[in-house]
């Protein structure tokens, strides 16, 4: 499901100067900033999953996963389940979450990212 991959780049030499002078109390702001999206698209997914969960094993395995190096920061939503996939793609995609979260909370985490980011540049 690469399809729903969404990637974000700056890509200007005057913000990687500054981002070179980036305190790493400021990386911990960015990866702090990046559990909270995490933990708000894990929980969208399960609130709103549209299928019936009989056991609750699919919508308590949906996950949603952060990761940061201090270079990137990235959020990766996935089920546990084995069927999940079934789930994002039967019936043309009708019941799926992931698309529907990733689409949601992207916009929401790249407005906080790009204003939390701004603050610590016009710190430097």
């Amino acid at each position: 499901m690469a399809a729903n991959r969404m990637t974000i780049s700056w890509d200007t030499a005057d913000l990687r100067s500054k981002l070179a002078k980036v305190p790493q109390e400021s990386m911990r702001q960015l990866t702090s900033e990046t559990d909270k999206y995490a933990l708000v698209a894990q929980n969208h997914a399960r609130t709103n999953a549209p299928w019936t969960d009989r056991t609750g094993n699919a919508r308590q395995g949906l996950f949603a996963q952060p990761f940061s190096d201090n270079k990137s920061f990235e959020i990766v939503l996935y089920h546990t389940m084995p069927y999940g996939i079934w789930l994002e793609r039967r019936w043309g995609g009708r019941y799926s979450i992931i698309p529907d979260t990733v689409t949601r909370v992207s916009r929401v985490y790249t407005a906080a990212m790009t204003a939390k980011l701004a603050d610590i540049l016009r710190g430097v």
